[in-house]
């Protein structure tokens, strides 16, 4: 499947906070998934947290906020254009907010 950016004056996407939980450390901010969409993260999401056990795991951050809209930044992108599931992960939001 080809994903496009949606672009205005700049390129919009969306992205939530990746929460690392592990039991006996606590839980923190592990990174940031950006999709093209909403509906490209809610899918991802069950796929995202397949794999999650009762001692540790990886989820999308608990918000009453939900998905964020983000300018992004043109790595961000070709990185979403070029990916299979219109999402992708980073370490950090400079990579992927634009400004």
């Amino acid at each position: 499947m080809t994903y496009k950016v949606e672009r205005k004056n700049v390129a919009i996407g969306y992205y939530i906070a990746i929460i690392e939980s592990e039991a006996g450390w606590g839980a923190k901010v592990d990174g940031y998934l950006v999709g093209v969409s909403k509906e490209a993260l809610d899918a991802r999401k069950s796929v995202f947290e397949k794999g999650n056990t009762p001692n540790y795991g990886l989820y999308y951050e608990r918000t009453s906020r939900g998905y964020q809209q983000v300018d992004l930044t043109e790595e961000a992108v070709k990185a979403l254009e070029d990916s299979d599931t219109g999402c992708v992960y980073f370490s950090g939001t400079k990579q992927f907010i634009k400004g």
